[in-house]
């Protein structure tokens, strides 16, 4: 018999099985004679990946089998912004079929894994700390995956990790829970009637109802009371533009103009819909073409001092409740979101943005040259200077920030390195904040220099962190002392012996045939050096 195991997600595999027989024959392997699982295998774990929804969009459902008795249909969202999971409204408790006999009218799922198979959409659902233990399965096929259709279609729930692909719809086994629901995508309109019954109930001159005024407002003539995407407010004029969020495994591309802001790695686009007084906090609002419904969120910006360079932003919840009296307070208690996505997209920290265009170098304020060590493993001490002194003019009127290394067995800690720094602001817990850019690789990092030393010991002076990507603020100081896997380099500074006066490196001798443009940096020219060399001995090695 042969087995072949097939990995679709972090945490979830599915095991194909081939023929059993009596001897070993070279077919047993052959795709053909799989025969797949329709159990997955999944992770006990309540540490589930970060899987985005391969569907998402809002659809209205009735249970077919009668679970309740409500003349509202139930609705369901599916990661309308990335990281709410699937929202679930039953409107009563009766109709929760997620944990049936409980009181909640309302159910949050999360994807652990999604795929396509046999004509079907599967998606494997968990509740936040639980491990995986419901599946939706969807049609993989107009209307479900057709925005612009609202006709019915079957899909099934079940109570199990599970992947049948039964035309019935039931589980491969008897006694597994399941549910079959009859789904259409919801309306699209920023005014419509969520039943069919709307209209009898109009008729009736029942209008006058709380739920008939929220759920009937085309059919009650209330869409007066409808959300409006009509921007109300405008972002500040510095903040519009191009940036990008330079994050590991995290990239985000934000376009701002006077009234939209909008977010590649979600595409949301923010519309400004209020603007709190002497403040930097927007209500904004999001409008979907998938049937989801309107979103509000907080959105705060902060730039700086009148560095343009950077832009840093937050944003909060989403509801889909808006609050007429101006602000969400509750959507402007800024979060992380809980794991596995943290911080991805909604954070509690500033998240920094940088200028695509129109960047201005400025002075990166380190103060001379200073000593350093690099503890980077027990096997490799790393040592040597970090100075915003030019080394090979001993110009101190730089933008420049320039490390000699030595003995540093570590690709990130090149014998010679040089960055250009965009930003370099003391911070209110008096660190000093640098975000600069790799000359070489035109990549952007941030550097926390610090005094706070901590129980570290070091009595020569302070401690400096370079950060991976941009990812920093007030709170990284704090956030490596918690979690040392945050990809830092700390270099304990020998603040006492910094030097202001200046010793020129010897610039690197140019060939007949080395021509280089005017302008060229010191850098390019040293490395271009280095390699000419390198060739001319091999090139002498091979002769002899």
């Amino acid at each position: 018999m042969c087995i072949e195991f097939v990995k679709y997600s972090d945490g979830l595999l599915r095991v194909k099985d081939g023929p059993l027989v009596d001897r070993n024959e070279d077919v047993l392997c052959d795709e053909e004679h799989f025969v797949i699982d329709q159990w997955p295998w999944h992770v006990e774990s309540t540490t589930n990946a970060d899987s985005a929804c391969m569907m998402n969009g809002g659809f209205t459902f009735t249970v077919k089998d009668k679970l309740c008795s409500n003349w509202l249909p139930s609705t369901v969202e599916m990661d309308c912004i990335r990281g709410e999971g699937l929202l679930f409204d039953f409107h009563s408790a009766d109709c929760n079929m997620v944990h049936p006999g409980s009181s909640k009218t309302s159910e949050t799922l999360h994807c652990f894994s999604s795929w396509k198979e046999d004509g079907y959409i599967f998606l494997v659902l968990y509740v936040h700390g639980e491990p995986p233990q419901f599946t939706l399965r969807l049609p993989d096929n107009s209307p479900a995956s057709n925005l612009s259709s609202h006709a019915k279609f079957d899909a099934y729930f079940y109570h199990g990790v599970v992947a049948s692909t039964l035309v019935s719809g039931g589980p491969p086994q008897q006694g597994l829970k399941y549910y079959e629901l009859e789904m259409h995508r919801t309306d699209l309109s920023l005014c419509h009637d969520i039943s069919s019954t709307c209209q009898d109930y109009a008729s009736q001159n029942l209008c006058s109802q709380p739920d008939e005024q929220r759920f009937c407002r085309s059919s009650c003539k209330n869409c007066a009371q409808a959300p409006s995407d009509k921007p109300e407010c405008q972002f500040q004029d510095s903040y519009r533009g191009s940036w990008h969020q330079y994050e590991t495994n995290n990239e985000n591309h934000v376009t701002i103009n006077m009234t939209h802001t909008t977010f590649s790695n979600i595409n949301v686009s923010f519309i400004c819909k209020y603007k709190e007084d002497r403040m930097y906090k927007y209500k904004t609002i999001s409008v979907f073409q998938n049937g989801c419904r309107p979103r509000y969120a907080c959105l705060e910006f902060e730039q700086p001092g009148n560095n343009q360079n950077v832009l840093r932003y937050h944003l909060g919840k989403s509801t889909s409740a808006d609050e007429k009296d101006g602000l969400l307070k509750q959507q402007c208690q800024f979060a992380d979101d809980s794991p596995p996505l943290k911080d991805k997209i909604r954070s509690n920290a500033f998240k920094n943005l940088i200028a695509m265009n129109n960047l201005t170098f400025v002075p990166c304020e380190i103060g001379g040259r200073i000593p350093f060590d690099v503890p980077l493993s027990k096997d490799n001490q790393c040592s040597g200077n970090i100075t915003d002194q030019n080394p090979f003019d001993c110009n101190d009127k730089t933008d420049g920030l320039w490390i000699t290394t030595q003995n540093c067995k570590d690709d990130r800690m090149p014998a010679l390195s040089e960055y250009k720094c965009i930003v370099s602001e003391e911070l209110q817990n008096t660190d000093r904040m640098i975000i600069a850019m790799n000359s070489k690789t035109k990549k952007y990092n941030c550097w926390i220099l610090t005094k706070y030393i901590g129980n570290t010991g070091w009595t020569h002076g302070s401690l400096l962190y370079q950060m991976p990507s941009t990812k920093c603020g007030m709170n990284t100081r704090t956030a490596f002392r918690s979690n040392s896997q945050l990809g830092a380099i700390k270099y304990f500074l020998y603040d006492r012996q910094k030097e202001t006066n200046c010793t020129e490196l010897p610039k690197p001798k140019s060939t007949g045939s080395d021509k280089r443009p005017s302008g060229a940096s010191s850098i390019t020219n040293l490395v271009n050096y280095t390699l000419i060399v390198s060739s001319f001995l091999l090139c002498f090695l091979n002769i002899k």
